[in-house]
């Protein structure tokens, strides 16, 4: 239920809630009238009491000293002093049968009482006031109505939550009427389609023995992070994601350097960092699924019990699926970093560093002397844009420091400064690194974000997004990259 169309029949109700609200009013100012009566009462009984017990003090007094003046006594007067000052039926000692004895701790005990009685009633009144505020003037609709959005509120909150873990196509087919066992189909079929267009992208998912296929969680969780970076639809993501989908394989043989590669998934820690590894031939994820692996298990098998006493439900189901989600989401910037690496192995071939190696410039430069065909010139200005001499030269000193002083500038984002912290880990391969941690930037915060804030760095992605579109575009899949250009490798020398 929308709760805009609950909130709009309360907003029905305002003339009678205003008479409540008149009706509430009065009956509190009432309720203080009858306080302050009852509490002017009690004063005029405690004064009352007191002008009594004075009285009573004065005349015991009086009637004391009459008495001793009146009597003649047989003693002397030192003696009759004496004795009378001791005398039980002294004024300084009242009788226990005398009227005054103990009056005065009853008269401070009453008022004490009367004090204490009337903060608790003050406390009562207003512990009333509130619960009136909040509940005691809602007639039974209305709280129906309050009832009725507040359920609203929370059932919109955990659909949101449906949406962020189920994906919006199958949302649909996740309503009231669907069974726990049909949901657990529905997220296993998720599952196979997430893997079918993960491996359009990286070719066959394997394990870390690359002849065998992986655990289907461990392809699940890759499959929907990769999914996420894809759906980030940024033109720099894009294009890395084409190159290393023209050298992707689904061979069962060992892939030769500089031709295709094979992707490996283990089982990574709960404790262990996020992380990857790629080389030319080959890149691995670990992924964190240790802690996923007993609740799928627990869930399947309750799916094949069909016990009525302990039944499967929804929320188990959503608990194993927001598990996968939320691994996912920690692996999806290693996803990117990981495969931009691969792309600069495939296009550049110089351990990732974002320039042709200096023998594959000075080749280049041969050639330009000696083509004779058109078509051959014609592609030799875009190659040898890749040798991309002052980044070579210079290391790309300036653009790595850019980002380790931004990454550690007070008030950068987490997420960006825990990129920092890693790339700060590197020293002397920094260079190779830059652009993989910067597409991690971009799939966090958009490349929008990075060209603001790290505008050499993105003048560095820029260059090269237009360098892997050509290589896309006219390379062939090649061990010899000269070969993949349509270029003769006659006269390099490969040392």
């Amino acid at each position: 239920m929308n709760p805009l169309s609950v909130a709009i029949p309360v907003l029905a109700h305002g003339p009678r809630r205003r008479r409540r609200e008149e009706e509430r009013k009065r009956e509190e100012e009432e309720e203080q009238l009858k306080r302050e009566e009852e509490e002017t009462k009690k004063r005029k009984r405690i004064e009352e009491r007191r002008r009594r017990r004075e009285e009573e003090e004065a005349s015991s007094s009086s009637s004391s000293t009459s008495y001793s003046s009146s009597s003649s006594s047989p003693y002397p007067s030192s003696h009759s002093s004496s004795s009378s000052s001791m005398h039980p039926s002294s004024s300084l000692y009242p009788s226990p049968y005398s009227s005054s004895y103990g009056r005065a701790d009853d008269y401070e005990r009453e008022e004490k009482d009367a004090l204490a009685e009337q903060e608790r009633q003050q406390k009562f009144a207003e512990r009333e006031k509130k619960r009136r505020e909040n509940y005691g003037y809602l007639d039974t609709s209305e709280a129906e109505q309050r009832k009725e959005e507040a359920a609203a509120l929370e059932k919109e909150k955990k659909r949101k939550e449906e949406q962020r873990v189920i994906p919006a196509g199958l949302l649909d087919q996740y309503d009231e009427t669907v069974t726990p066992a049909a949901m657990l189909d529905v997220y296993d079929t998720e599952r196979e389609r997430l893997i079918t267009r993960a491996e359009a992208v990286v070719g066959r998912i394997s394990a870390i023995d690359w002849a065998k296929k992986a655990d289907p969680l461990l392809a699940h969780v890759f499959a929907l992070a990769l999914e996420r970076v894809r759906s980030k639809n940024q033109g720099l993501i894009a294009t890395v994601l084409n190159v290393v989908s023209k050298h992707s394989t689904y061979q069962t043989k060992a892939p030769l350097v500089g031709e295709v590669f094979v992707l490996e998934l283990s089982v990574g820690s709960a404790g262990q960092p996020a992380g990857g590894t790629a080389q030319p031939t080959y890149v691995q994820f670990p992924v964190k699924t240790k802690a996923i692996a007993p609740v799928e298990t627990a869930v399947r098998a309750k799916k094949q019990k069909q016990s009525k006493q302990d039944p499967l439900t929804k929320d188990e189901v959503l608990v194993l699926w927001k598990a996968v989600s939320d691994a996912a989401d920690t692996l999806a910037p290693t996803v990117i970093h990981e495969l931009t690496h691969m792309a600069l192995y495939k296009s550049h071939r110089n351990e990732s560093n974002p320039w042709l190696p200096e023998k594959y410039g000075g080749h280049l430069g041969t050639l330009a002397g000696t083509l004779k065909s058109g078509s051959d010139k014609a592609k030799l200005p875009k190659l040898i844009n890749m040798i991309n001499p002052e980044w070579a030269k210079s290391n790309l000193r300036d653009e790595c420091d850019e980002l380790s002083k931004f990454a550690a500038a007070e008030g950068a984002p987490t997420d960006i400064f825990d990129v920092g912290q890693r790339f700060n880990l590197y020293t002397k391969t920094k260079a190779a690194e830059l652009p993989s941690h910067l597409m991690e930037i971009v799939y966090l915060r958009g490349e929008g974000y990075v060209q603001t804030n790290l505008p050499k760095g993105h003048a560095v992605l820029v260059r090269l997004q237009q360098q892997l579109d050509d290589y896309f575009r006219t390379a062939s899949v090649n061990t010899d990259w000269f070969a993949a250009h349509g270029l003769p490798r006659a006269g390099f020398k490969d040392t």
